[in-house]
């Protein structure tokens, strides 16, 4: 049961980035899609920069909600 439901949140996610949205996570960072490619901001360290997700990245953080470091 849990997967449906983190399936949803997925789906919703991803609806959100690709209608021009910007999702805002619990640390303040955010993701949204710039010319077609998937960018993330880090605000407690580098507030004007974005920095590129790879597909492989992005899809792994909307499935399991963490990244690899």
């Amino acid at each position: 049961m849990e997967f449906v439901f983190m399936k949803r949140v997925v789906n919703i996610n991803s609806v959100v980035l690709r209608t021009g949205g910007e999702l805002i996570l619990d640390n303040k960072q955010s993701m949204h899609l710039l010319t077609r490619s998937l960018w993330v901001t880090v605000p407690e360290f580098f507030p004007d920069k974005y920095f590129p997700v790879t597909l492989a990245g992005a899809k792994k953080f909307l499935n399991e909600g963490k990244i690899k470091k």
